[in-house]
């Protein structure tokens, strides 16, 4: 199990997890309704801190076996960061900032990722030092990453 960080991956390269059975995620409406839960939730406008401040915190990745019959093989997921990650596609931002687990049964398709800058994150505390927005609350940021530490690290 390696967990890798990449400051600057093609969003293209880990997206939604159903975004190709469901491209109205991307409709003007279901964004709208996505946004206002988040910054209902999590105080503030996420587009306001996006274009101010960039992203502030990386999003997760993982890779996610297909859980339908009639679809083949996996693909890398953003999960969680869907609203941050929704938020860099309609601002039109080509990248994301994301740390992606890579457990041993998933190596095999991390060719799909490895050409893009990268580099392993080998503790918790190294992980932390990645999150810049401090906001403190329980399933954002780091607080999920410390919460799911035994998933994403051996301690």
């Amino acid at each position: 199990m390696r967990v890798l960080y990449f400051r600057a991956l093609p969003l293209e390269k880990i997206t939604l997890d159903s975004l190709e059975r469901h491209p109205e995620y991307l409709s003007e409406h279901s964004m709208q309704v996505k946004f206002n839960d988040a910054n209902q939730n999590y105080g503030g406008d996420i587009f306001e801190s996006i274009r101010k401040y960039g992203q502030l915190d990386p999003s997760f990745g993982r890779y996610k076996n297909r859980s339908r019959p009639d679809e083949i093989g996996g693909k890398w997921v953003v999960e969680p960061g869907q609203t941050r990650w929704m938020a860099l596609y309609k601002l039109k931002r080509p990248t994301q900032r994301i740390l992606v687990l890579v457990r041993d049964e998933d190596e095999q398709h991390f060719h799909l990722l490895s050409n893009d800058e990268h580099r392993e994150i080998k503790t918790l505390e190294e992980a932390f030092s990645l999150f810049k927005d401090k906001n403190n609350l329980p399933n954002k940021g780091y607080f999920y990453l410390k919460r799911k530490r035994k998933e994403w690290f051996k301690v």
